[in-house]
Order: C-alpha cells, then structure tokens, then sequence
C-alpha cells in the first residue's frame, strides 16, 4: 500500500540484465500491476576439481558462488562441479571434509566460454590445538609436546576465533582444548 504520487520502481534478479526502472502512477483506491520481463544475462560456466594437494588424489566437496542466491554445489563423485553463472568475476569458497577451508581470488566467467579452475585442497592435521587460557600462554607448554613428538597440529586462537562450533571440530582425530587455570 502506497500513498498516490509517482514511484520509481528498479527491478533486479540474480541471472538477469539489471537494472530496469519502470515510473508508475498511483491513484487513490487503485491497484495498480507493474509486471516487467527481464532478459537473461550472458553466461558461462564454471568447472573444475578438487584434489588433495599433496596426494592428487581427486576428493569431494562443496563449492559456493559469494554473493550469489546460489546454495553451495557439491562436487561429483570425482570431486568435478560445474556451475553455470551470469558473465562476470566471482569468489569461490570450497571445503571438503578434513581439508582447510579455501577461497579463490576473483574467478572470471566469460560469456559463453567454460572457465575451468581447479583447487588443490591441504588436508588438515589430526589435532587441533584450542588456546582458551585468558592470555596465561599455556600454550607453549602443548606446543614443545606436540612439536618434540613430531606431531603436525593446528593451533587456534579461541579469544580471536570467537564461538567454534562442531563442522569445525569433527575434521580432526584430536582436539586438545586447554582453559589455563579453570
């Protein structure tokens, strides 16, 4: 419901030519249907792999197109996705289960061309080092251990990673989560 008067309306959609404007009037007690056809953007497609980056063995995943209504993709059971996407540049987050999480520079996709990229994922260690020691450095302490045992770790830093939730600790074999003193 609108006041009467002059409206500008800017319509835009995800895969289409954007923006078109339409001007309507208003008039009191009146409906008004202001339907506007959109033509579809140019496209191309995006394609690729995911690998283990040390192994070259192909690994499945999930890949999401940022700023896009777009729900994430996941790969074939060759670790192969394609997606076809509107003419322009994206990012691309990928995960794969026990992988580090990667996200691409800006990926160009050209009208009407395939654009392939692919991703070498580093598989993650089998710890996970969780600091919640409130600044005590008991830190050091897990380290040398870990470090004199040739264990590989990853370390993170829990007043600077804020809440961790369970996609972030189901990849690793171990979590070691030290509190200091409580």
């Amino acid at each position: 419901t609108l006041p009467e008067g002059t409206y500008s309306l800017k319509y835009r959609a995800f895969g289409y030519v954007v923006p078109v404007t339409v001007t309507v009037t208003v008039a009191a007690q009146q409906e008004i249907v202001a339907d506007k056809a959109l033509d579809k953007a140019a496209s191309g497609t995006l394609a690729g792999k995911f690998t283990d980056e040390a192994t070259g063995e192909l690994i499945a995943g999930t890949i999401t197109i940022i700023d896009t209504p777009l729900a994430p993709v996941a790969t074939a059971a060759d670790g192969s996705y394609t997606v076809q996407l509107p003419a322009g540049s994206y990012q691309v987050p990928v995960k794969s289960f026990g992988y580090e999480h990667l996200t691409s520079g800006w990926i160009a996709v050209a009208e009407g061309e395939s654009t392939v990229q692919n991703f070498a994922l580093i598989h993650l260690p089998p710890v996970l080092l969780v600091d919640d020691d409130k600044g005590k450095a008991y830190e050091s302490k897990f380290k040398e251990a870990l470090d004199a045992l040739g264990k590989k770790y990853t370390y993170l830093d829990y007043s600077k990673a804020g809440a961790i939730n369970k996609e972030a600790l189901l990849p690793y074999a171990v979590v070691i989560w030290f509190t200091g003193d409580d």
